[in-house]
């Protein structure tokens, strides 16, 4: 009987159907690698570097005017081309600065939008540099001092000509760059949600871009009028024309240049201190 019972046990084990196996427990996701903290010292000294280099392109740029004003009601050549020499040092100078400054800007947030624009102020501040070094040793082989405009460069020809239209190539690209700098510090406003300064930036953006446009017509202007030579009638209205588009460029572009100056200091205020800062930040969503 106990085999019989052993037997009857094994038939009915083995109708049984096999218990499914044991499933093995699924590895734990890895947690996603924590983003690098925003180098925010580094931000700071960039917005530092780019008010210095602002600061010295508009000094230099009124010692320059100053000078070479004395030098034209004293019908001195040599200190128009002095006065001249003088200010592309000097904004070699400023624009060495904005560069390595536009570089440290790199280090905040870890945006690509943000990334894209410093990228390229940087690299066009670097471009600019190369060629202000370019145009400052080609002034001292040039046959016309670099301060009577298109026209004697025109007239000259040869290597002027080359030097004329590396000037015509720095002021665009110093407009461009411009541009894609100051849309890059209204997005770092808007990240670092400083009240009321991203609207004074968009603001400060629109000056930027009138003035822009008007410097693109005083370069027509000026080309033009180099090309033309106009004489009498139309030499008077071209004259009168250039300077009224010049009075509105500058005054365009003084205005953006303290407004620009302020939001720098105001930016560098907003940055958070110490290395990374991220504690100083407020946990709001950036929706921007």
């Amino acid at each position: 009987m106990a085999l019989e019972s052993l037997l009857r046990r094994a038939r009915e084990a083995a109708r049984r159907p096999a218990a499914p196996p044991r499933s093995q427990p699924r590895p734990a996701p890895a947690a996603p690698a924590a983003e690098k903290p925003p180098a925010w010292e580094g931000v700071r000294t960039g917005l530092l570097l780019l008010l210095l280099g602002q600061c010295v392109f508009l000094g230099s740029g009124l010692l320059s005017g100053l000078w070479a004003g004395i030098a034209f009601l004293a019908g001195a050549e040599g200190a128009l081309a002095a006065a001249a020499v003088f200010l592309l040092t000097l904004t070699l100078v400023a624009r060495v600065a904005e560069a390595v400054g536009s570089l440290l800007l790199l280090g905040g947030p870890a945006r690509r939008d943000l990334r894209q624009l410093c990228l390229g102020a940087a690299g066009l501040g670097a471009g600019l540099a190369a060629l202000l070094f370019l145009r400052l040793i080609g002034s001292l082989f040039a046959e016309a001092p670099p301060s009577l405009g298109p026209a004697a460069a025109l007239h000259a020809g040869g290597f002027d000509i080359v030097l004329l239209l590396m000037s015509v190539l720095d002021f665009l690209l110093s407009w461009g760059r411009l541009v894609l700098l100051q849309f890059y510090l209204y997005k770092l406003a808007v990240f670092l949600r400083t009240p009321d300064l991203p609207g004074a930036l968009l603001l400060s953006l629109k000056i930027l871009a009138g003035a822009a446009g008007g410097g693109l017509v005083l370069l027509f202007l000026a080309c033009g009028g180099a090309l033309v030579e106009p004489e009498g009638g139309p030499a008077l209205l071209l004259l009168f024309v250039t300077l009224l588009v010049g009075v509105a460029v500058l005054a365009a572009y003084g205005t953006w240049s303290v407004r620009y100056l302020i939001a720098l200091l105001r930016l560098r205020a907003a940055v958070p201190e110490g290395r990374d800062g991220t504690c100083c930040l407020p946990a709001l969503p950036y929706s921007q």
